[in-house]
């Protein structure tokens, strides 16, 4: 079975399905079943956009296990009983969890503990102890992760500070509302369910054996510079919202684990599709960057010196939307302040790009 039989099967059951997104789902199985650390992946879209029939395909395939939640005892339970904890037999597995909210819904300090499991998870070794002073329980392996959330993702920014080094984000292109609503009146679930099962299998079974192609010394430029942007462009920023001020702003994260997870998604999308490769890379790049921060960029690529208020006219948003996101792209250093005026009622501070968005790559 080739890409563009696989795609048809896509199609025959879901309405304009995000064909970027099933090479980019591909090549993470591809990425998992070679050596080095794992790629994570978040696709983040609407609820009922159809982020779950996007996944599912993968849940039959031999090296993937589906998880519906997590809790702090989910993955080691600290029982110290053979067959009591779940991590062990997740090794060498990818985790398919379609509802990430399941986690974002947790208690404050629940969401902490589980975050910082999942990190620790990523890197490969995580020791459980129970506060007796040995430890109970110690795991090494390695683990892939395929999740999906709703554009809530983008308002927890705890997940955000604690996971946006590890998960490689991917925005969900949309299909029109009355064809998706057509298209389910149809729907043999069962019957789907199975065909997109069986074509993924057959598609990835091209890939048994084959090793990771050598990245391109333009591949290569391509990614040091997307790497480097997403790094300062999600760069954690601190308010306090009673004040209305930021209190805090985090240095931008070395971006080692964004090359490296850049680097294998480029190799396996090379066997994929080597047509569209950097494309793909590329629309990862910009989901990597929060919204409010991309969409102001954009605005901004004229380069022409602009207020806060000129920004929320043009973005059709408020004022302090506005002065928000233009305080963080500030403080992260993507604009500069260019002067400041004052009108008979307020100084008016003029900003100015000072890192425009990388532009998309030459075919």
């Amino acid at each position: 079975m080739n890409l563009l039989d696989l795609e048809s099967v896509y199609k025959k059951w879901l309405a304009e399905p995000d064909l970027g997104l099933i090479r980019i789902l591909l090549a993470c199985v591809l990425c998992h079943r070679w050596p080095g650390d794992p790629v994570w992946l978040m696709i983040i879209a609407p609820p009922g956009s159809g982020k779950t029939e996007m996944i599912m395909p993968l849940a039959s395939l031999p090296d993937t296990y589906c998880l519906s939640r997590l809790t702090p005892h989910t993955l080691l339970s600290g029982l110290n009983k053979p067959g009591t904890d779940l991590l062990p037999r997740l090794n060498n597995r990818i985790i398919l969890m379609k509802d990430f909210g399941t986690i974002l819904s947790l208690h404050p300090d629940s969401q902490r503990e589980v975050l910082a499991q999942l990190r620790e998870v990523y890197d490969g070794l995580y020791v459980y102890e129970t506060g007796s002073g040995k430890r109970d329980t110690a795991w090494k392996g390695r683990v892939s992760f395929i999740g999906a959330a709703t554009q809530a993702y983008d308002h927890y920014r705890l997940v955000q500070a604690h996971m946006g080094e590890r998960f490689l984000l991917y925005r969900m292109r949309q299909p029109p509302a009355d064809e998706t609503a057509n298209q389910v009146l149809f729907h043999d679930s069962k019957r789907m369910k199975a065909e997109l099962e069986s074509a993924v299998h057959k598609y990835l079974e091209q890939f048994n054996n084959i090793p990771a192609p050598e990245l391109t010394p333009k591949e290569r430029e391509y990614i040091v510079e997307w790497v480097v942007y997403i790094a300062q462009a999600r760069a954690h920023v601190e308010w306090d919202w009673g004040h209305r001020e930021i209190v805090a702003v985090y240095d931008a994260e070395t971006p080692s684990r964004l090359a490296w997870q850049f680097g294998q998604l480029c190799r396996a999308l090379n066997l994929i599709d080597k047509d569209n490769t950097l494309t793909l890379l590329y629309q990862l790049m910009l989901s990597a960057i929060p919204p409010h921060r991309l969409e102001a960029l954009r605005l901004l690529s004229s380069g022409e010196p602009i207020t806060a208020s000129t920004i929320a006219t043009q973005a059709e948003r408020s004022y302090n939307w506005g002065l928000h996101v233009m305080e963080e792209l500030h403080e992260i250093r993507l604009v500069k302040t260019a002067s400041v005026t004052s009108t008979s009622y307020t100084p008016r501070t003029i900003y100015q790009l000072v890192k425009p968005l990388p532009e998309p790559p030459t075919v």
